[in-house]
């Protein structure tokens, strides 16, 4: 999804913008794991580029979807999101 799908960086990702057919599985499956492993990280952190590859790799396998840098991705602003 390109940064100019959210209409630049001062708009908010939504679970919209994540590639079609993954969203139920995000909030159902992802969040609840990046929370388990991730505990309470102070609102100033939020998980590293590979922790959410690794997130992504282990819920929906392999090289299925791979995260690209910021601000042009939604699943690492969509994921430290699900700790505020």
């Amino acid at each position: 999804m390109q940064h100019e799908a959210c209409g630049g960086n001062r708009k908010k990702w939504k679970l919209e913008h994540l590639p079609k057919r993954t969203s139920e599985v995000f909030t159902n499956q992802l969040v609840p794991l990046a929370k388990s492993l991730a505990g309470s990280p102070p609102p100033w952190e939020s998980l590293s580029k590979e922790q959410v590859q690794g997130l992504i790799d282990k819920i929906y396998g392999s090289a299925q979807h791979t995260i690209q840098d910021a601000p042009i991705d939604p699943w690492g602003p969509l994921v430290s999101h699900t700790f505020i």
